[in-house]
């Protein structure tokens, strides 16, 4: 699941702005991996709205670094035994 931060200093004039962390597991070393990302939301849009926004476009964003195209969270390939496949 994603941590999800509100900035503190944000007004509803300027829009709300939150900070996405995911986790996506460990690296061969043992140290985390996570990908932040910052979250801006419309001006004007009520702070339970922001939240709310901010939760679904954390939970696509996690599904996409996880699961999309692009993924290599999984794939349990560490670039070690790519070299001694080579």
């Amino acid at each position: 699941m994603a941590s999800i931060t509100e900035n503190r200093t944000a007004k509803k004039e300027k829009g709300y702005t939150f900070k996405i962390q995911v986790s996506l597991g460990k690296n061969p070393l043992g140290k985390q991996r996570t990908k932040t990302k910052t979250w801006h939301a419309p001006p004007g849009m009520s702070k339970t709205k922001a939240r709310n926004e901010a939760f679904k476009f954390a939970n696509e964003w996690e599904y996409e670094l996880k699961y999309g195209p692009n993924s290599n969270v999984n794939s349990g390939y560490t670039f070690k035994e790519f070299v001694n496949d080579v």
